[in-house]
């Protein structure tokens, strides 16, 4: 059977380590998971190993400053929810959160 993402046109990538398919994913739930995507997607996405992502970047995105969409976040549309799965995975060592001002 072959199978095609409809939607989806030639994709540019973003890198995701194979490790987090053969052990992370069947132990995250789906905040953990979306928060966690989200995150690849502004760091290895841009080739970078960290970003500032705020607490509204996850919730709705990030526009350009010439208004256009660049995302629209993880879909998580409350701030507690991105709070709680941030936390989750900091307590399992999968991501280093520093907190700024």
């Amino acid at each position: 059977m072959t199978q095609k993402l409809g939607e989806f046109s030639k994709p540019n990538y973003t890198q995701v380590p194979d490790s987090f398919f053969d052990k992370l994913l069947p132990t995250l739930s789906e905040g953990e998971l979306r928060v966690l995507l989200y995150i690849f997607r502004r760091t290895f996405g841009f080739q970078k190993g960290g970003d500032h992502i705020s607490l509204n970047q996850f919730m709705i995105g990030i526009k350009r400053r010439d208004g256009t969409q660049l995302d629209h976040g993880c879909g998580l549309k409350s701030r507690i929810h991105v709070v709680e799965a941030l936390a989750k995975l900091q307590a399992k060592g999968h991501i280093i959160v520093s907190k700024t001002k």
